[in-house]
């Protein structure tokens, strides 16, 4: 009996060694991190305002297009719609940055989401971009056509 507590004592201990080599190794990364956005940091300000600027600029014209023309081809409206969603996700995220709360919030399985729904809106914003094409959507709607490809 005194063997089998043993045993899964050990276990345990081992269970715990591996999560404390990720929680380290995790550690490391943050930082590594921190290291970066210290040294620099005035580029880091600059280049994350920069970021809020244009993703205020596309979610405003995006709104206007979608507002001021009624006409959809091809289902590009709501690919539009889409991307203002992704810009309003942006600008969540730059202001996280810009406050400095991004190591407390964000983690490695956090920045791999974010990236898969970036990459996944830019595919569908593809696929109906060259489908709108085989609509004739450039002569029917083509200010929301133009928009998309901007």
């Amino acid at each position: 009996m005194e063997h089998d507590t043993k045993e899964s004592l050990l276990s345990k201990d081992e269970r715990n060694s591996s999560k404390n080599k990720s929680f380290v190794e995790e550690m490391e990364l943050t930082s590594a991190f921190v290291d970066f956005r210290d040294a620099n940091k005035a580029f880091w300000y600059v280049l994350n305002f920069t970021t809020l600027l244009i993703a205020g600029g596309f979610i405003y014209g995006t709104y206007y297009i979608l507002d001021w023309n009624i006409t959809d081809c091809g289902g590009i409206r709501l690919v539009l719609w889409c991307n203002i969603i992704l810009h309003t996700i942006n600008i969540m995220v730059t202001l996280i940055n810009l406050s400095g709360f991004e190591t407390k919030i964000f983690n490695c399985n956090m920045v791999c989401g974010f990236s898969l729904f970036q990459s996944g809106i830019f595919l569908f914003m593809q696929f109906v971009y060259f489908e709108a094409q085989g609509n004739k959507c450039m002569t029917a709607a083509p200010e929301i056509y133009f928009w998309l490809m901007f």
